[in-house]
């Protein structure tokens, strides 16, 4: 089996088999052969309050909601290029943020200005989600939908406590709790990737990690090397099942033939066509207008 790239997104594993990627960053997923991302809000801060959460300052909050899209773009197009993504469901982290714009009541001296904000979700990064709901506990049973995630399942599952609850428009529910009335665990399988949505891993650190008070620095024991080693391993060979399976069932040749074209498929293509000229408008758009933010900065 072919070593594969594992990159990790906002939080870190131990053992060389993975690639911790910064949140704050702006790197592609396209070079992995697997993404796993944790959703958060990365370094963003704030110090003040709003409606009970964190008002992040405003510097954060621009940073904040452009790495949102970033990841959200990326996780898209990764799994249009046949990548295995997997978002492990950790409790959300969600804020109010500023979004530049302000409203101004009275005049002269007793002019206020407010900003406005609005809330920001950990989870805007993740497509395919239309809601994510904070619960805890431990005990999920894999559904029929989910037996190729079994080899995985039965040696992680001990590690995987769920945090949140899903809803979504999931043809493939993998995970529910032991009545049956959450989904934990879901896939959404295109024609090329997969974007698997599973609880998260969670260990005791006190076992993995070791702080040298010496030299200042913590370090993974072999407990923890081992456990790293083994999910590399699983997450490889889950990768190859998903894709053996996609090859498995290739779209026989009568199905090119433009007779057997749907007129609803001309519509869509059309749609897509459109959509795509938009982003690239507003790419643009958006390219030029993170030029102007920096110059607007420099005056500082």
């Amino acid at each position: 089996m072919a070593k594969q790239r594992i990159f990790t997104v906002g939080f870190e594993l131990p053992g060389d088999g993975f690639e911790y990627v910064e949140f704050d960053s702006d790197a592609t997923l396209l070079d992995a052969d697997i993404i796993l991302i944790e959703p958060t809000l990365g370094s963003a801060s704030g110090y003040e309050s709003y409606n009970g959460k964190t008002l992040l300052d405003e510097y954060s909050s621009f940073s904040a909601k452009r790495h949102l899209d970033h990841w959200r773009s990326e996780i898209v197009a990764a799994v249009k290029v046949g990548k295995l993504v997997i978002v492990y469901l950790a409790k959300p982290r969600d804020c109010y943020r500023h979004t530049g714009q302000k409203q101004h009541s009275g005049t002269g001296r007793s002019r206020v200005t407010t900003n406005i904000v609005t809330e920001i979700s950990s989870y805007e990064a993740i497509p395919n989600l239309k809601a994510v709901t904070p619960k805890s506990g431990t005990e999920i049973r894999l559904e029929k939908d989910g037996k190729y995630l079994s080899p995985y399942w039965s040696e992680f599952s001990t590690y995987s406590p769920y945090e949140v609850e899903i809803d979504g428009d999931f043809k493939h529910v993998l995970l529910r709790s032991r009545d049956g009335s959450r989904i934990l665990g879901a896939g959404v399988h295109s024609t090329t990737g997969v974007l698997l949505f599973l609880p998260p891993l969670r260990y005791d650190h006190k076992t993995f990690v070791r702080h040298d008070k010496e030299s200042k620095k913590s370090y993974s024991t072999k407990e923890a090397l081992q456990f790293g080693k083994r999910l590399a391993a699983a997450l490889a060979s889950l990768a190859d099942s998903l894709r053996q399976s996609a090859e498995a069932t290739p779209v026989p040749n009568w199905a090119t033939d433009s007779k057997f074209r749907l007129a609803a498929e001309g519509q869509l293509e059309t749609e897509i066509s459109e959509c795509s000229a938009s982003i690239a408008t507003l790419q643009a758009r958006k390219g030029s207008l993170e030029d102007e933010l920096v110059k607007a900065g420099g005056l500082r």
